[in-house]
């Protein structure tokens, strides 16, 4: 398994990646990888027009990660 950074788009706030898995008798796949920065601000009225009726924010693996748990209405998790 192998990444590479194509382009940083600071703008943006993404990072175009190419992720590639290779096994040992030469089979492969390439597929391409947008990563994107989002603000809380920003994520949780997207979250809530999508059809989730609540949002939980938890801390994630350092101060600059978040985890979000959404619930959509009825409680349907599909």
């Amino acid at each position: 398994m192998s990444s590479r950074v194509d382009a940083v788009d600071d703008d943006d706030r993404c990072v175009h990646m190419t992720l590639r898995a290779e096994t040992v008798d030469g089979r492969r796949e390439e597929h391409a990888l947008t990563m994107r920065q989002w603000y809380r601000d920003e994520l949780v009225p997207l979250l809530h027009s999508a059809g989730f009726a609540t949002v939980e924010i938890c801390s994630g693996v350092n101060e600059n990660t978040l985890v979000y748990i959404a619930t959509r209405r009825g409680g349907d998790m599909g």
